[in-house]
């Protein structure tokens, strides 16, 4: 909030920018790659409940496992989900390094808090708008295969 109206970004606040993206898309993508199984079994379990077919958490891995896939079934949707977490916290990042060079230097009419508060929100909704395409895509894989589910999805082109 403070001095919101300064000078365009410099190349060098570009730059920090971009290096706090890269830094951000890496660390999202390489953590959500590991948890996506927990995430495909989440997904199940929820969409089998919905139906009513609602399984024990081993009796669903068990049928993920079946679907012919074995236990690389539990990777399902990970591809959506690695462009979504990576490219979401880059663009939070990018976002937030931006908000904040902007800001630097201002007034100081405004408590640090609020600003902070307000250029965060204001950069994670940025990447969650920009990524919600690809959070239907990543449930819509995750679930294929589920009593719930009407479509089965093979890639991320496919489910788009």
């Amino acid at each position: 909030f403070r001095g919101m109206a300064a000078a365009p970004p410099s190349h060098s606040r570009i730059a920090d920018a971009a290096r706090s993206a890269a830094a951000g898309s890496v660390a999202g993508a390489s953590v959500s790659a590991v948890l996506q199984p927990f995430d495909t079994l989440r997904t199940r379990l929820q969409a089998d409940a919905t139906t009513g077919t609602a399984r024990p958490v081993g009796a669903t891995l068990r049928a993920i496992a079946a679907e012919g896939h074995g236990v690389s079934s539990l990777w399902r949707g990970s591809t959506a989900t690695v462009l979504r977490v990576g490219g979401g916290a880059g663009l939070h990042f990018f976002s937030l390094q931006l908000l904040r060079g902007a800001a630097a230097g201002g007034s100081g009419q405004w408590p640090q808090w609020v600003g902070d508060a307000a250029m965060g929100g204001t950069a994670r909704a940025v990447a969650v708008f920009a990524m919600c395409p690809l959070t239907t895509v990543k449930t819509r894989m995750e679930a294929s295969g589920a009593a719930a589910s009407r479509f089965s999805y093979a890639s991320v082109p496919e489910a788009l």
